[in-house]
């Protein structure tokens, strides 16, 4: 079998839709591909989760943040602070002055949490576009569900035999064989 060279984020997105395709019933030789191609790319996807976890140091500068908007934000009747429209964002208009300078205070008390991100989502973003050699089983583009959307199919194209790589191969050229004269 064949390794493929794949972007890391390709792998966590092929994986995403072979767990959904995975709980549906189908051909027996889909099925297989999908078990063994989760099996071949399994530690790559395993290395992106892990690398996805926050740093710690962050997450506490993101609670305290949550809270000072908390407590700065535009109080409805009952005190309970106001979302915006989207609802996930407070509505801070009548402090938004105040809540400025204690949000740019906050910033720079939590500066090395900061550049710990930024450090973390450079590491991840370079993480996740790492190409990596890995194994795909093929499966014959005859033994995909019906049912596969062609979002789907883009995601686990790698993994379709669709009969293309056989006739891009260059045919050989036969040789022809070189008669000598040794009348000279």
């Amino acid at each position: 079998m064949k390794k493929q060279t794949l972007k890391r984020q390709e792998l966590v997105a092929m994986n995403r839709v072979l767990t959904d395709l995975g709980s549906m019933p189908g051909n027996i030789k889909f099925t297989y591909a999908i078990a063994r191609t989760k099996s071949y790319i399994k530690d790559e996807v395993e290395a992106v989760q892990e690398a996805t976890t926050m740093p710690e140091s962050f997450q506490e500068y993101d609670k305290k943040r949550v809270d000072l908007c908390s407590k700065m934000a535009d109080k409805d009747d009952d005190g309970n602070p106001i979302m915006n429209p989207s609802g996930n964002t407070f509505q801070i208009i009548k402090k938004a002055d105040e809540f400025a300078e204690a949000l740019e205070e906050l910033r720079e008390e939590c500066k090395e949490a900061l550049d710990d991100h930024k450090k973390w989502v450079e590491d991840l973003e370079t993480l996740l576009n790492d190409e990596v050699d890995v194994k795909i089983h093929k499966v014959g583009i005859d033994f995909l569900p019906e049912t596969l959307t062609a979002n789907q199919l883009e995601v686990i194209m790698a993994m379709v035999d669709d009969g293309e790589e056989e006739e891009e191969k260059p045919k050989k050229k036969k040789k022809k064989a070189v008669e000598e004269d040794d009348d000279d």
